[in-house]
This record gives structure tokens, sequence and C-alpha cells, in this order.
């Protein structure tokens, strides 16, 4: 969970908004600033996640359970502080009763020294968000494969009475194996609940925008259920599949098209996709809830024998120019790969006028204008892992693509692996091998003993027993 899950009340497209009823809330407790090292009950801070209007997020080692947690410290208003208090033991006790291996669970909640406080699962990875690629968008099945995950996780929450509200890309972490979980249940709703249904009145608007429902839009609380879920997920298939959102624009002009105009199709932005695909895409988001899809078991259902179904041929054969070599090479959005591609070649910030702005990665770090607004955008700045050389003990900073991979060391020249941020790692033992051309390499533990040729210059060297040079 390397973002801040405490959502706020931005007026980023993308981001959690409270409109109408709830807009006058501001929080004016906040709770102490917590430092690394410093002790909150049975938890030791051991860095700052995400800060939001709506509260803070630590990473934080749990000393009775020896593990690590995602730590919740809400902000409360003062004036209503009793009002936001229930909000947050709801969102407590809605996770904490869905058991699906593509939701966050809940492990704790209760107040230490007048503090309230949840703790869950820390999930190391990236959101979704950070692989919407306009330039480059995922491929058909394996976006189909990951949307299918989140909807049976969804609909888990559904059948036991739970609609989501807010569901978005920023809300979905990827872990370390390509899979999706389920974050933050802070404005679910217990379906035909009156208790729950008084703390959100008619007129106020929760959720993100972009995402939202045309009824979730129109801040009628009775009105929601899992269809506007439905809606919102179908929107996330839309932006993963083209890079783009169906309505684009300020917070006002995309509310006012979600209400009266139609999408566009997503074969707009690309005409090579699955029809099929595109047809799963329009039918979530439908701007009449009984256009949608009857269940998120259903649209999973669709999914599935979309992803049993053989990839459609190109209609375009006959235009096709290139040689038979060129095209066996040529990718299209319907290949199939081992899962979602991390966008790393951009990097994408999104201005207070609501404008998406992507850019090179090399521009990380930097301020550029808002091309609407004009304003002043600064971009996100590059994320570099501390790694530490085993052999010398040098430290030095390694790119986030490095993850995983072995490098060398700057110091000593030795090659080690840049560790993988925020997750376990297996180890596999492995030994250091120098060839004669001097290329440094690393082969595993049972290949000791044997001949491996040189990753550089093709000559075959005996890789040592004892690990040594």
């Amino acid at each position: 969970m390397d973002r801040e899950q405490a959502e706020g009340d931005s007026a980023n497209v993308g981001e959690t908004a409270m409109f109408g009823g709830d807009a006058e809330t501001t929080f004016d407790t906040r709770p102490k600033l917590r430092m690394p090292g410093d002790a909150f009950g049975r938890y030791r801070i051991l860095k700052t996640l995400g800060e939001g209007a709506m509260g803070s997020v630590y990473l934080a080692h749990d000393t009775q359970l020896d593990r690590k947690v995602a730590l919740k410290i809400p902000k409360f208003d003062a004036r209503s502080q009793s009002k936001h208090i229930d909000r947050f033991l709801r969102e407590a006790r809605s996770a904490a009763t869905l058991n699906h291996p593509n939701i966050c669970p809940v492990f704790d909640v209760g107040e230490i020294d007048g503090t309230h406080f949840m703790t869950m699962a820390y999930i190391a990875g990236h959101t979704l968000q950070d692989f919407v690629n306009p330039e480059k968008p995922q491929r058909d099945r394996n976006v189909a494969n990951v949307v299918r995950k989140i909807a049976l996780a969804l609909h888990e929450a559904h059948v036991n009475g739970l609609v989501h509200r807010d569901v978005k890309p920023g809300n979905v972490m990827v872990d370390p194996r390509n899979e999706p979980i389920v974050m933050d249940f802070g404005l679910a709703r217990q379906i035909d609940e009156e208790d729950d249904a008084r703390l959100t009145r008619d007129g106020a608007i929760l959720g993100s925008p972009a995402y939202m429902s045309p009824e979730q839009v129109e801040g009628k609380a009775d009105s929601l259920g899992p269809h506007s879920d439905i809606y919102s997920l179908g929107v996330i298939l839309y932006e993963l599949l083209t890079g783009n959102l169906p309505f684009q624009g300020s917070i006002a002009s995309i509310i006012g098209q979600i209400l009266a105009k139609e999408p566009e199709s997503p074969l707009k932005y690309r005409p090579d996709m699955s029809p099929r695909l595109a047809e799963i895409c329009m039918k979530a988001i439908a701007k009449k809830p009984k256009d949608r899809y009857r269940s998120m078991q259903a649209m999973a259902n669709d999914l599935m024998e979309f992803l049993k179904s053989k990839p459609e041929d190109d209609k375009n054969t006959k235009l096709d120019q290139t040689s038979p070599k060129s095209a066996a090479k040529k990718k299209t959005g319907t290949d199939t790969d081992a899962g979602l591609k991390l966008n790393t070649t951009n990097i994408s910030a999104t201005c207070t006028c609501g404008q998406r702005l992507v850019a090179k990665k090399e521009m990380a770090g930097k301020t550029v204008r808002c091309p609407r607004c004009s304003n002043p955008l600064a971009l996100p700045g590059p994320v570099k892992i501390d790694t530490s050389c085993v052999n010398c003990g040098q430290r030095f900073m390694a790119d986030e693509d490095l993850a995983g991979k072995v490098v060398k060391c700057p110091m000593c020249t030795r090659p080690i692996t840049v560790p993988v941020p925020g997750g376990s790692q297996v180890v596999t033992p492995q030994i250091e091998v120098t060839c004669g051309c001097g290329q440094q390499f690393v082969a595993t533990r049972d290949l000791a003993g044997r001949k491996v040729k040189c990753t550089a210059c093709g000559s075959a060297i005996v890789v040592p027993n004892d690990g040594r040079y």
C-alpha cells in the first residue's frame, strides 16, 4: 500500500470529493504527527505512507504479531466529531465482514489515548492508476483478467450487503504477484440499513467525480446500489483499455457530461481492440442502471467468456502491407501476457482544473504549465530504492525499475540485487562469477562446479563451489 489511503476533499477528478450536504465540513482536529520510531500502543511507526484531509496512514510494525501493517489514523471535525467517528467505525466494520483474496483485510480497530485508529494489511506494490498509459494501453486480455478479479471481489461485498461507492484506480492496489486488491471501504454503505443511510444526507455527493455513476452525481443516497459500483468499474475498464477517461474536462464539465452525454466507444481510441470487450465496457457504463449488468457476477461471467474465446482475427489483413516477418513481431491489444505492464516510460499528473497531463519519465520532478489553465503543475519525482551492498556495505539509491534486478555496486563493483520496495523477497542462494574478460554475473547455487557461458564473451567458465573469486 505505497500510496495515500486516506482520501481527501480534493478538486482532482480522480480523487474522492465531497459536495452538497457534507461540503461544509472541515477537519480541524488533527492527530499528532507521528515520526518513524514513535510508539502507538502495540504499533511502532516505520514511515508515513500518506497524508490527506481525511486522515494519515503509516507503515507500522505490530510488535505482538511481528508483522507490518498499514495504520490509519483519521482526522475528525471538532464540530461533528461523533458523526465522523461513526463513519470511521462503519468503514472498519464494513471491511471486517469481508473475506476475499482480492479485498484488503482489516486487522484491528480501536482507540489509544483518545486517538481512533484502524490497522489493515500492508499491500506492497502500485495503485492501478500507475498502469494507465495513454501512449501504450494495456493488452485486452490482461485488462479483462484483472477487472474480472475486481468484479468478483466487489460481488463478495455486494452479496454481504455493502456498496463500495468509491471504486477507482487509486483504491485498487496491484501487489507484486500482479493481483488486484480492493482498498478503502470508507464510503461503503450498508444496503437498506437506515442507520447508515442517515450518515449520508440527500444532496451530498461522495466519491471520485470521474468514476461516479449518474445516480451518484445526482447525490441521492437512496438510489445508490451495486449498479453504481458496476458503472465505476466500467470506467476503470475503459481507462485501462484506452488510457483515457470516458469524460474529460473540469469537475463541473465532467459531472455535466456524466448526466447528459453518451460516452464514446473505447474503439474510438483503440480501433484494434476486441469489439466484444468494448461491448462489455459500454454495457457497464450505461446511463440507466437497468441497462447495466444485473450484478458484478454477471459482468465477471462475460469477461470470463471473453477470456475463453480466441482473439479476433484482424479484419484489415488485406490492407496490411507489412512483410510476414515484421507482421509476426507486431503485437496487438488482444495479445496475452503474464499481467498488466507498469507504465515506466511516462509519468502522469492531474491539475486542479481536472486536466490530466502525461509526460516523459525524464521530466520527473520538474514543474510544467497545464495546457488547459496555464497554472504551474509539479510532476511527481522519480522513485528511488535505498540499496545496500552486502559485500562492502556501500549504500546507494537505485531507480525503481531496477527493483529485483542485479546491478553492480558503485564502490566494489560486485553484483548485488536491488530490493523490491515494501515486499518480501525470496532470496535464492547465488554464486558470484568473474570471467577472464572481466564480466561479472551471478549464478544459482545449483550450478556450482558446472560450466556456463559468460554473458558477455560467450566463453565457457566453471562456476566456483565456494562463491568466491
